[in-house]
């Protein structure tokens, strides 16, 4: 029965391993990482909802010039002696039609059923009338209140969908800078397992020599310890590579489902530098003058928003006026008691008048005004600093990547024949140790003198890379939208380097 039980629990187990495989390694490809992000990352989401409450918004401040009607209905009982209507039945209406220069125009009619003094004598009156109403001094024209608030919320919209445009383009630099990170520890990890390889050919070698003599037993404890330390080089190595990983998981706001503890694959292949390429990249943006900062989503993003606010602040300026109406209005009416309205009465009716009316406000003091007018005036130079900041941080930071970019391709350059010269000088301790005129501690210093540069030599590789990516956002040459993101190639990006 044992057997039995042991070999359904060892053929058991074999389907959960071949069904589901823990240890697989995950496959990272930018391209796909790129599209998945896009749709769930954070930020981005947060972006899109941030255009659309303008969006509404917008279409809420255009509500302040859409036609409307407007009823009222009055019914009272009882005889009334006076003109307070509490023995009338009313019905008026009104349709207006606001303008974005805030002069509103207007018609409307008047249909009223009164019983005056007696039950039996009805006075009923009906009539229309056309009028227009100006604003004289306060909200006239172009900082009329309905023409700044759908002014405003028009470029608060074009400013969160500029900003839209910016986060697209800092998630894609985020996502892309991640990326070259975790290839970069990707092809760190190689090199150090090439180096463990190393050192374990070497400790076999070393035990050879022991076992026949040629060297003393105390020798074997160097080569293992040799060995053990490039088997720490490289956990540490697979820790900063789970470590990227994650951190570009989180740019695309999407979890797996397994913890991952393998080393992922990663298909792209990314080119050495081109030193020619990158001094052409530095000549080029070198000599950049304000205009194409100007057209970057984040410095439309401020001027949008500053126009906002100059709207606003126009607006507030206007309000300290103190407010004056004009209001004229031609009326036809019509006075009969018969129920029918069909039968004039018989005085100065029907007829037909001019109405004038001047509203004129005058406060006691208008702090309220003062106020919302020094507020908004504060706000309107908040953003022309903002622009002018970021004018200045964009061209020294320009300033600042051209730089290192100049020294980082140099030291490339040097490096990439500083490991050729290590690796000769680590092959050559190895023949002198043959010859007896080197030690192990030499060997190994020179092994591990070697991989050091072969490792700054592939970090200044991503350096590079990454640097140029940062550049290219500056200046506004990374996606900014889904279109160019669906059809982004990662060659063709290293291509064009």
């Amino acid at each position: 029965m044992q057997p039995i039980l042991m070999c359904f629990l060892y053929v058991f187990a074999t389907i959960l391993c071949v069904g589901h495989d823990a240890s697989a390694a995950v496959q990272v490809e930018f391209e796909k990482t790129v599209r998945e992000g896009f749709q769930n990352n954070y930020g981005i989401r947060l972006q899109n909802l941030a255009v659309e409450k303008t969006s509404g918004q917008a279409l809420q401040a255009s509500g302040y010039i859409i036609p409307y009607f407007s009823f009222d209905v009055t019914s009272g009982d009882g005889v009334d002696p006076t003109d307070v209507n509490e023995g009338t039945n009313i019905l008026e209406s009104n349709f207006v039609i606001p303008t974005s220069s805030g002069v509103n125009l207007y018609t409307g009619g008047h249909i009223e059923s009164s019983e005056f003094l007696f039950p039996e004598y009805p006075m009923n009156n009906y009539g229309g009338w056309v009028g227009i109403r100006l604003p004289l001094l306060r909200g006239l024209g172009e900082n009329s209140p309905a023409n700044a608030a759908i002014r405003s919320a028009d470029f608060n919209h074009q400013a969160s969908s500029e900003a839209l445009s910016n986060e697209v383009m800092a998630y894609f630099r985020d996502l892309l800078s991640a990326y070259l990170s975790l290839k970069r520890d990707t092809d760190q990890y190689a090199i150090q397992r090439e180096a463990l390889q190393e050192a374990s050919k070497y400790q076999e070698e070393i035990y050879e020599l022991i076992k026949y003599g040629e060297l003393p037993k105390v020798e074997k404890n160097r080569a293992d310890l040799f060995v053990i330390q490039q088997e720490q080089q490289l956990n540490n190595v697979k820790l900063n590579i789970l470590n990227s990983y994650y951190a570009l998981r989180l740019l695309t706001g999407v979890s797996d489902q397994e913890l991952i503890n393998q080393v992922p694959e990663i298909p792209s292949t990314i080119p050495d530098p081109d030193i020619k390429s990158i001094q052409g990249f530095i000549s080029k943006y070198s000599s950049i003058n304000d205009t194409v900062i100007m057209e970057t989503p984040i410095y439309k993003n401020i001027k949008l928003l500053t126009e906002a606010s100059k709207v606003q602040l126009d607006n507030a300026k206007n309000q300290k006026l103190n407010q004056v109406t004009l209001d004229v209005r031609t009326s036809w009416f019509a006075l009969t008691h018969s129920a029918h309205y069909d039968e004039a009465f018989k005085s100065n009716y029907p007829g037909a008048s001019v109405l004038l009316t001047l509203n004129y406000q005058l406060p006691v003091k208008n702090s309220q005004q003062e106020g919302a007018y020094l507020a908004q005036l504060a706000d309107y130079r908040s953003n022309q600093i903002n622009l002018q900041k970021l004018l200045f941080e964009t061209k020294t930071q320009i300033q600042r990547i051209l730089t290192a970019l100049d020294q980082l391709a140099a030291l490339y350059g040097k490096n990439k024949e500083l490991v050729e010269v290590r690796r000769k000088s680590w092959l050559d301790e190895i023949e002198k140790f043959k010859l007896g005129s080197s030690t192990q501690i030499d060997i190994i210093n020179s092994f591990e003198t070697y991989i050091a540069s072969t490792v700054d030599l592939n970090t200044l590789k991503f350096k590079i890379h990454d640097t140029v990516t940062q550049l290219k956002f500056l200046v506004c040459e990374l996606p900014t939208n889904e279109d160019q993101l669906s059809t982004f190639s990662l060659d063709t990006y290293f291509s064009s380097l």
